[in-house]
């Protein structure tokens, strides 16, 4: 099978290896489509690392074609989602239901060999069953959406407005769910076309920021004065989350979606009482973005600006971290068009 390979920065090579066996409780997915997360281009600038080689993508989804002997949750041909972090169901946290938590769970695509090719084993206590029907490129970006609601349990009921920093993929999903529950949002973001995208996403209001401390300052200054409930972070830069703590009300919620390495919070204002939680993936969410996608309350496929072949993924990181391609989400698709 075809996979692509994560060697370090700036490694993505083209590779041809044997299908991996499938045990007793795995299933064998061949991946229909693979979302481009913004961790995997850090990875690929090597703005972060990871033991390699390795095979990303964290986000997808596919077809079952290979069960194990005793794996009774899914059958050979059933369309399937992938949640990414693996669970023992034993420890402290699991017993809890926090299977994000896991003491000895581990990520497709960081830990373990992810979507970015034609096949990957799958415990089966990781898939969840999707209609004949379902969208499988909006079921590559089920992480998005489980994350996204999940951050939004953090917040008090009487929270009104909710300031989105970033309007890349997560952003956007989360203006959307922020939206179904009727908040309103403030969506922020560097680029115009981003932000355009947030007001089709139902965005209430637009910030343009920019990278200069004097740019950054004239938008803290403006969101301030808006006494805004909660602001979500999901860029993953020290700038933004330093913004973040500004522009919350005092009493506010923040919360913390965006993944680097050395990041610290905002500096504390111990008179403002702000609420801060950093978010982590649960399992329990991904059932209820299941239903949303099976309601047809969210149509993430309408934020893809690129569909991509394995065969071009790594040029097409090469151009995604010179700046050369500007998107939004792009999604690989393995070449299996009989799928979709």
């Amino acid at each position: 099978m075809k996979v692509v390979v994560y060697g370090g920065p700036r490694k993505f090579d083209l590779q041809t290896v044997k299908v991996p066996p499938v045990k007793t409780h795995d299933a064998l997915v061949q991946v229909a489509a693979a979302s481009v997360c913004g961790t995997d281009l850090r990875l690929f600038k090597g703005e972060e690392r990871i033991r390699n080689p390795r095979v990303l993508g964290h986000d997808f989804s596919g077809v079952v074609r290979q069960v194990g002997n005793k794996v009774t949750k899914v059958r050979v041909g059933d369309r399937v989602a992938v949640q990414p972090i693996t669970f023992c169901g034993k420890c402290e946290f699991c017993r809890q239901g926090r299977h994000n938590l896991c003491t000895r769970g581990k990520w497709f695509g960081f830990e373990l060999d992810g979507g970015f090719a034609e096949y990957c084993v799958v415990p089966e206590d990781n898939l969840l069953r999707l209609t004949r029907r379902a969208d499988l490129e909006g079921a590559a970006m089920f992480e998005a959406m489980s994350l996204g609601l999940h951050a939004l349990d953090f917040l008090p009921k009487e929270t009104r407005s909710l300031a989105i920093l970033g309007q890349g993929g997560m952003g956007l999903v989360l203006t959307k769910l922020a939206k179904l529950r009727g908040l309103k949002v403030i969506a922020i973001d560097i680029s115009s076309e981003k932000l355009a995208m947030a007001l089709r996403f139902g965005a209430d209001v637009i910030a343009k920021s920019g990278k200069s401390r004097f740019s950054e300052n004239k938008v803290a200054q403006f969101l301030a004065r808006m006494k805004i409930d909660a602001v979500a972070e999901v860029v993953g830069e020290q700038q933004t989350i330093d913004l973040a703590g500004v522009i919350v009300k005092p009493g506010g919620t923040l919360l913390f979606l965006g993944h680097n390495r050395g990041l610290r919070g905002p500096l504390l204002r111990l008179e403002k009482e702000r609420r801060m939680f950093e978010v982590e993936l649960v399992a329990d969410a991904y059932y209820r973005a299941l239903q949303l996608i099976r309601g047809g309350k969210l149509n993430l496929s309408a934020m893809i600006s690129q569909r991509i072949t394995l065969e071009e993924l790594p040029s097409c990181m090469g151009k995604m971290a010179s700046g050369e391609l500007k998107t939004i989400k792009v999604v690989v698709k393995p070449g299996v068009p009989s799928l979709m």
